[in-house]
């Protein structure tokens, strides 16, 4: 159970960010999504998927980046805040490195299913104006041979996550939030626990079958973590110093207290009881 964690990580990355939200066309077309695999962004020689959080490019003994070096995308961005990545190889060489499969039995069965409903899409090179509805759908959802999750099916819906209009950018469409902060409440090792998100931020690739592919990366405090790793029936106690020491984004307190993070995602295309 105490492969978890990762689990409890990735929901975090589901938040709005700080841009200046816009409002599109509300009678336009809307397309679901079912985000049907996920994994976490790793680097490699300082190079990693994820964004910018902060809107700095810090060195590392930069206490505007909290001590940490920034990274750079695949694409040559600097700035890349995605301290989580720093944490992966240690998880991986413990029983958290079963979380990803975790993760894909946590979809299979209906208990992770992360919702993605895009409206007033026009194109997806670029676009004045975008909706995108964050939500959790319920029930045990259709899969194939291979254990996956089936495409065009139809979900019921839970509850909305965050919602917001912002700007596509040109090359591919990367959605900002707009000032969104909430709670997120989530079952872990059978404790209620609702964690604090922000500055999420997702970039979407429509693929040539239809479905699209993409990151999606956040932040979450520090002390929410700890708090997890505290617990006994979790028994990580000695990762708390390293969790700490990882803290590279400064929370609303001004202070480093929180992590930044990302995933790679895939969903396919689904619909809503409610549609």
């Amino acid at each position: 159970m105490r492969a978890l964690l990762p689990f409890v990580l990735l929901l975090a990355a589901c938040n709005g960010g700080e841009v200046e939200p816009q409002v599109c066309d509300a009678s336009a077309p809307r397309q679901t999504y079912v985000i049907s695999a996920l994994s976490f962004a790793r680097r490699d020689a300082g190079v990693v998927d994820g964004f910018d959080l902060d809107g700095l490019d810090t060195a590392q003994g930069d206490p505007d980046g909290c001590g940490h070096a920034d990274l750079v995308s695949p694409d040559g961005v600097p700035g890349i805040d995605n301290n989580f990545s720093a944490l992966v190889p240690i998880l991986e060489s413990t029983e958290a490195v079963a979380a990803e499969s975790l993760i894909a039995q946590s979809i299979a069965s209906g208990e992770l299913l992360i919702t993605l409903t895009l409206g007033d899409v026009d194109n997806w090179v670029a676009d004045d104006c975008v909706d995108l509805t964050v939500g959790r759908a319920e029930g045990v959802p259709l899969v194939g041979p291979d254990g996956v999750l089936l495409d065009h099916q139809t979900l019921a819906p839970h509850s909305t996550i965050a919602s917001v209009s912002t700007m596509g950018a040109a090359d591919d469409l990367q959605i900002t939030g707009g000032d969104l902060a909430f709670n997120l409440p989530l079952d872990v090792l059978n404790a209620e626990l609702d964690f604090e998100v922000s500055r999420g931020v997702f970039q979407l690739q429509k693929r040539y079958d239809g479905a699209i592919t993409g990151v999606m990366g956040g932040m979450i405090p520090i002390r929410q973590i700890v708090e997890i790793l505290e617990r006994d029936d979790v028994n990580l106690q000695s990762f708390i110093p390293i969790v700490q020491a990882t803290a590279d984004v400064r929370g609303d307190s001004g202070t480093c207290d929180s992590l930044s993070l990302a995933f790679e995602l895939e969903a396919l295309p689904a619909w809503l009881a409610e549609d």
